[in-house]
């Protein structure tokens, strides 16, 4: 492992066209459904309605799914069939969903075929729902996702075009581009920085921090596992995509 770098980074948001304080919610949930069953979905759609959440997308085949990711930036979570009655199912689509875009998801199925779930397991989905299932079912399913992923500490950092934020390099842990903006992952806060993902590395400048998917970097002073899939970062899961895996488990061995 490297040494901590004790140096300090400055994000400079004068060259910023607009910089503002920015929250996520909790629960914020925008949902795709990924079903070829149409009554089924409706379904699904109208019970998802009606626990509050936000249905952004259904899709019934795998094309039509990245046609809806690649267009639509607000979806944050899927709702997977797995026998989409295809040449790709949605075991496809939950390796689309790691290697490309890194969102919770839950399988649904018909079947508890014991090979298929072993399959589905791999692919770390969030849970796993046989059909039929209640609605009370799917309230609990997503409640447990969300309480996994507590969004308390994040921080808007910048009010001004003009001001500027120092942040120690050896503080960070990872960070993820989503949209407009890149979380930045410190041990006491999560910072949003209106930026690139690719700006933000450059002006860090530092090798302790590696590229590991192409929405996710980490600092290697604080990874603690790799597998196949994913890279863990005190604690927390990061995707970690086949183009970039050989090179980071070089730099960590």
């Amino acid at each position: 492992m490297l040494l901590y770098n004790q140096l300090f980074f400055r994000f400079n948001f004068s060259i910023l066209p607009h910089v503002k304080i920015t929250y996520i919610m909790k629960n914020n949930l925008n949902i795709i459904i990924i079903e070829d069953e149409l009554l089924i979905a409706e379904m699904l759609k109208d019970m998802l309605i009606d626990l509050g959440y936000t249905v952004a997308a259904i899709a019934k085949n795998y094309e039509s799914a990245i046609a809806n990711f690649t267009n639509n930036n607000a979806i944050n979570f899927a709702i997977l069939d797995i026998n989409l009655r295809d040449e790709k199912t949605g075991l496809d689509i939950a390796q689309y969903i790691n290697d490309n875009i890194n969102i919770p998801f839950i399988f649904l199925t018909s079947y508890s075929y014991m090979p298929t779930f072993r399959e589905a397991k791999l692919l770390n989905p969030e849970a796993y729902l046989i059909k039929p299932f209640t609605k009370t079912d799917l309230f609990i399913n997503l409640e447990i996702v969300a309480a996994r992923k507590p969004q308390s500490n994040v921080t808007g950092i910048i009010e001004t075009q003009k001001l500027n934020t120092l942040v120690n390099h050896s503080d960070i842990f990872w960070l993820k581009e989503s949209k407009e903006n890149v979380e930045i992952k410190t041990a006491n806060k999560t910072y949003l920085v209106s930026n690139t993902l690719d700006n933000i590395l450059s002006e860090l400048n530092d090798e302790a921090f590696l590229r590991v998917h192409p929405h996710h970097a980490v600092n290697i002073n604080h990874a603690e596992t790799v597998n196949e899939q994913n890279v863990f970062v005190e604690g927390e899961k990061i995707p970690l995509s086949k183009k970039f895996k050989d090179d980071f488990k070089k730099r960590i061995h």
